[in-house]
């Protein structure tokens, strides 16, 4: 049996270890945190140093989705992949022609512009957009069938240098239109060609919202009343609450 002495000494041994084991917690607690704050800080301060407007690079040819897009070099390949669920500000720099598989979202500013490869980087050349009859992910839960193309949440679209190629489309879809706005959207571009396959569905709706388009616009007499959804061959679509343009007739 220890004496008196003996388990006072055993206790003071006991609490200093319990003090030396509170402090070790408690560093090792404040290095935790520290890298907790510093890493925090990182982020606060990549997102306070974003870029404006995020430049993608997309190659429907060459292109690789393992790559950033960040560069000619580092190209994405699938322009769907990479607009669907954009909410920051994007510019699309687009190297080939290409057909939209499925049906996106994008809820920011947009820009797409045709490009091709310079001794200099690169230089505006007309590329084409095309679009299935009908998306690879139709039926979508909540819409229901659906071609190929983009929903707009909010926000402005710029195409430069860019055309649209439009298939034909079941006239029993729900959505047969390629470049949807769901609440108000501005579209501006340099000029727009548009070609209209028979049967083809419009390039352009608003649904229960308004849009305003900007351009100068080309299109065959077979593809006259497929660019403004509702609106004919040859009609103002000006005519229509939806759409305000400086286009006459479409």
């Amino acid at each position: 049996m220890p004496t008196i002495v003996e388990a006072l000494t055993q206790a003071a041994q006991d609490l200093r270890d319990a003090v030396a084991a509170v402090l070790g917690l408690r560093t090792e607690f404040e290095t935790k945190f520290s890298q907790n704050q510093s890493t925090v800080t990182t982020i606060i301060n990549n997102f306070a140093n974003r870029p404006a407007v995020q430049v993608i690079y997309v190659d429907p040819v060459n292109g690789d989705e393992t790559k950033d897009g960040g560069t000619l070099d580092t190209a994405r390949k699938n322009l769907d992949a990479v607009l669907d669920g954009l909410v920051l500000p994007t510019e699309v720099r687009l190297l080939a022609d290409v057909v939209m598989q499925k049906r996106v979202s994008v809820d920011t500013r947009l820009s797409i512009i045709g490009i091709q490869r310079s001794s200099d980087g690169y230089i505006v050349v007309r590329r084409k957009i095309g679009f299935l009859g009908i998306a690879t992910n139709s039926p979508i839960p909540g819409i229901g069938a659906t071609c190929a193309g983009i929903f707009f949440g909010t926000g402005s679209v710029r195409l430069e240098h860019i055309d649209f190629d439009l298939p034909t489309v079941d006239p029993g879809l729900n959505y047969r239109s390629h470049l949807t706005s769901l609440l108000e959207l501005t579209v501006a571009a340099d000029k727009l060609i548009v070609t209209a396959a028979s049967g083809a569905g419009a390039l352009f709706a608003a649904f229960n919202s308004r849009m305003t388009v900007t351009t100068m616009l080309q299109l065959d007499a077979a593809s006259a009343g497929h660019v403004f959804d509702g609106v004919a061959a040859g009609a103002n679509p000006n005519n229509r609450y939806e759409y305000t343009t400086n286009v006459t007739s479409a």
